[in-house]
């Protein structure tokens, strides 16, 4: 980590509020590593291992905890910038999150209803993912919005974490522009709506023992509705497929 920083407001303790005014970070290098016995190494710490911890029960409750509000918990500005996170999956594969700057401001535990706001400007195996948008995180009903800009996605970057998707062929370049609306529902419900347009240029992929299929330009408008059910039974709606050379 190569800078850290944070201001605090104290006017809020009086009001048994935790609100960072500021919070910076910059230079975070983090490698994750799954194993294939399923155990998460982080920077070379088992997270399993030190999550199980010493196995000590919770002390007993003595009767002298308050039964008063509890503290709140706010951030006005964060930053993380300069970042790097790279994931190596249990087959070898590589995954490398590049993070030029992530950012969220105005969220409080204590105006759950207010949304708060996020960016992202970041790099995933090189494919350029850029997000902005709302969400009110502690509020009943979960509500995020949010555009996604994805850029310069091609199928050799994905594999460089996949490995081979046993294409004989696999060319071309995707960018996509989408909007999401996410809702969760405090009873666990979810829905998920998506619209958007994806454009791949210069397509070619070929299967084994199959015809090739290539394309110079295709545009497709995105117009998806999920919802899952807390019974587990899932929806789906999206409206006819549109594509253009």
């Amino acid at each position: 980590m190569e800078r850290f920083g944070l201001t605090l407001s104290f006017a809020e303790l009086f009001e048994r509020r935790g609100l960072g005014e500021r919070a910076t970070i910059e230079g975070v290098v983090l490698d994750v590593r799954r194993a294939e016995d399923g155990r998460i190494l982080l920077n070379g710490v088992d997270l399993v291992a030190l999550a199980a911890g010493d196995g000590e029960a919770p002390a007993p409750d003595d009767g002298t905890r308050s039964d008063g509000p509890g503290w709140g918990a706010g951030l006005n500005d964060f930053t993380l910038a300069n970042s790097r996170v790279r994931f190596t999956g249990p087959d070898g594969g590589v995954a490398v999150l590049q993070v030029d700057r992530l950012a969220l401001e105005n969220f409080r535990t204590w105006t759950p209803q207010t949304p708060g706001s996020f960016s992202l400007d970041a790099t995933l195996n090189d494919m350029g993912v850029a997000v902005e948008g709302t969400a009110t995180p502690f509020a009943d009903r979960i509500e995020v919005s949010a555009r996604t800009e994805l850029s310069a996605v091609a199928i050799e970057k994905v594999t460089r974490y996949t490995g081979s998707l046993g294409l004989t062929r696999g060319e071309g370049e995707m960018q996509a522009r989408l909007d999401h609306q996410v809702a969760i529902e405090d009873d666990g419900a979810i829905s998920l709506k998506t619209d958007g347009t994806a454009e791949l240029d210069g397509l070619a992929v070929g299967l084994p023992d199959g015809p090739e299929i290539a394309f110079e330009r295709v545009q497709v408008e995105i117009d998806t509705d999920k919802r899952f059910s807390p019974d587990g039974a899932v929806s789906f709606h999206t409206a006819p497929f549109e594509a253009l050379e």
